[in-house]
């Protein structure tokens, strides 16, 4: 009975959103404006935040209107001096905004509960390099039968989804049930790296590393359990198998 409850619900809540959708439909879309979220409106975060953080830094925000939505606005408030709007995340302000917005940008699946106009143009940029473990499709017979049809649904709704590299796009085309169009350049939370000296010489000073070892780091998927035990390793052997291999000395972080 519970669990009828909470479908009725959550059937009200999708119809009540289509009928705000429906009353902002008729209205222009901005050929200029951005939305963005982040992990469901999370947090300011991940690939979206450093696509915005290369409009602030190059001053093209000026020439764009940027909305961010987050499920506590009042947290992010601060990016209002950046020239961003910040919104509710699944308020009518959200839907309308949504509705009118030319390009919206995000990291996770839009969700059946999100509508996009046809001349929108929906921007998917993922959370993860995928490289390293078995995602969507290739990970089916672990994943519910809700979540493959709204992950169906949303890659018919994606004009774009950005890849890091050429294995990811591969993965992309295998796995993520989309034939669209990939853009293979990079992950942009990644760019710092490749960009700037000054974030490996923050971490080398905080951490006091030897500058002649190079930095090997362990970042194992999230789990929710907090276990970590799965992710044990022979770290000595690691290193010593990375100096033989490269002839440098090394520092594992994990």
């Amino acid at each position: 009975m519970n669990k009828i409850k909470t479908v009725f619900k959550e059937i009200v809540k999708l119809l009540r959103l289509y009928k705000k959708y429906y009353a902002y439909s008729t209205l222009p879309i901005k050929n200029n404006k951005i939305i963005f979220w982040s992990f469901r409106g999370k947090a300011y975060s991940c690939n979206p935040k450093y696509i915005t953080k290369y409009f602030i830094d190059n001053g093209l925000i000026k020439h764009y209107d940027i909305v961010w939505a987050f499920i506590n606005p009042d947290s992010y408030k601060f990016l209002e001096n950046k020239g961003i709007r910040v919104i509710e995340y699944l308020s009518e302000d959200f839907v309308k905004e949504l509705s009118t917005s030319h390009f919206i940008i995000t990291n996770t699946r839009m969700g059946f509960e999100l509508y996009k106009r046809k001349t929108q143009i929906y921007i998917q940029t993922w959370h993860g390099t995928m490289a390293l473990k078995s995602i969507e499709a290739d990970a089916k017979t672990h994943l519910n039968s809700y979540y493959i049809m709204n992950a169906k649904n949303d890659s018919k709704k994606t004009d774009v989804i950005i890849s890091g590299c050429k294995m990811a796009s591969c993965i992309i085309k295998k796995s993520f049930w989309y034939s669209g169009e990939i853009m293979e350049c990079g992950n942009p939370r990644n760019d710092l790296f490749f960009l700037t000296g000054r974030a490996k010489s923050i971490i080398y000073n905080k951490y006091c590393i030897d500058k002649e070892k190079q930095i090997i780091l362990y970042a194992p998927t999230f789990r929710s359990t907090g276990d970590t035990t799965v992710y044990n390793l022979d770290y000595e052997r690691v290193l010593t198998v990375m100096k033989k291999r490269f002839g440098h000395e090394y520092v594992l972080m994990f």
